[in-house]
């Protein structure tokens, strides 16, 4: 008769099998761990984990860590290993520990540790091959790839301009310098060695250039300098020689402008000009009537082309007796294309019959010159008498008797 199962039985089993589980799990771990012994991961792998951990939270060069771990873990492998060495169940360990159970193998695993530092100290100024961070406190360096520990941004290979401002900031260098003042048509561009650039540019909104003497950025725009290159020389030289035309011209307008008109510009006018004789009175007027006559021939005139200090500094007589070093450096050729220059006298005498009566003599000096052939185009000497009972009167009755002759000297003007 078979016995009865009792609660007892049923809770005696239960805890069998639970021992069984137990007892397998144990097995297996224990075979994964020989396993992983086995492949000889115990060194390497401890100093692997520990560099990882301690670099990538301090932010501290992985070399370094690397090197200074591998010394200072040299005590404690040595300790493994003497501990271990009657654990046949660890002899797979032991290829790896070996090195830490003489005096020889120490020598090499601290010559493996001093090549990590030395890495270190080494690749301080490699920053083309380390890593960077934009971290609110400026940039960040890596030895490897990963996070900044402090703000989490993740690190990527430096940029030019990373590496550049990292400079900077640990050896103040000068950028590239302007090159002030130079003769493009004389300067050395080119290393006459090499053939390679010696000169950097930047192209201005004016269409000018800026140069410099090294590569680099332009300090305005942080745009990129370029070499310099011969159409670049070419546009360079002829802007140069347009500005330095253009400061001739300003000078000579500076130079001129006490003496003449300076907004005159080369045209068909004809500049008139009429100046007392000696120092006798002049007669007020016969500029314009002289304009008037030209006028009546179909010429453009000018009264005011010349200024007084012509006349004061003594060119306008100089002018008119042939001397044309009184018109040196005023351009008058290029401005207008004839002079009339006239020496006018004028002379009043009261009526001793009839009270009042003012009688004048006009007598006109005239010349025609071309001051861009240096050339005379032309003269006449013009006398008249007029009469009236005020002198500015009696002035204009004269000047209009002499009109006649003044439009038949108009007539001789080359057009």
């Amino acid at each position: 008769m078979t016995p009865p199962v009792t609660n007892n039985d049923r809770s005696s089993g239960k805890w069998i099998a639970a021992a069984a589980v137990a007892a397998t799990l144990v097995v297996l771990l224990a075979l994964f761990f020989v396993s992983k012994w086995r492949s000889h991961t115990i060194v390497v792998g401890t100093i692997d984990y520990v560099v990882e951990n301690l670099a990538t939270r301090s932010g501290i060069s992985p070399f370094l860590v690397r090197g200074i771990v591998i010394l200072v873990t040299i005590p404690f492998f040595w300790a493994v290993a003497k501990y271990t060495h009657w654990m046949l169940w660890l002899h797979g360990v032991r290829p790896s520990l070996k090195l830490y159970r003489n005096p020889y193998g120490i020598i090499i695993v601290s010559y493996v540790g001093l090549f990590f530092i030395a890495m270190y100290f080494a690749s301080r100024d490699a920053y083309a091959y380390k890593w960077c961070a934009d971290t609110p406190e400026g940039i960040r360096t890596f030895d490897s790839a990963g996070i900044d520990p402090v703000y989490g941004i993740a690190a990527k290979p430096c940029t030019f301009d990373q590496i550049v401002a990292l400079r900077q900031k640990e050896r103040p260098f000068e950028g590239p310098r302007r090159i002030e003042n130079i003769d493009v048509r004389q300067f050395t561009f080119f290393d006459p060695i090499t053939g390679k650039p010696r000169v950097w540019y930047y192209k201005l909104a004016d269409g000018t250039y800026a140069f410099y003497d090294k590569a680099g950025k332009y300090p305005g725009s942080g745009e990129d300098l370029l070499p310099i290159d011969q159409t670049t020389i070419q546009n360079a030289v002829r802007l140069q020689e347009g500005a330095q035309a253009r400061a001739r011209s300003l000078e000579s307008e500076r130079a001129t402008e006490p003496y003449i008109d300076t907004s005159v510009t080369r045209g068909n006018q004809i500049a008139v000009l009429i100046f007392p004789k000696d120092q006798q009175e002049a007669a007020k007027g016969a500029d314009q009537m002289v304009a008037s006559a030209l006028s009546e021939q179909g010429f453009t005139t000018t009264l005011t082309f010349f200024k007084p200090a012509f006349v004061s500094e003594g060119r306008a007589r100089r002018f008119f007796s042939g001397d044309w070093s009184g018109i040196k450096g005023l351009e008058i050729g290029n401005r207008v294309r004839h002079v009339i220059l006239g020496e006018s006298n004028a002379t009043f005498e009261s009526s001793s019959q009839f009270e009042g009566l003012v009688t004048t003599n006009v007598s006109l000096d005239l010349k025609c010159l071309s001051p861009a052939t240096h050339q005379g185009c032309g003269s006449r000497k013009i006398s008249a008498t007029g009469a009236g009972y005020s002198k500015d009167a009696s002035l204009q009755n004269a000047l209009e008797k002499a009109h006649p002759e003044l439009v038949s000297f108009a007539r001789l003007i080359p057009r």
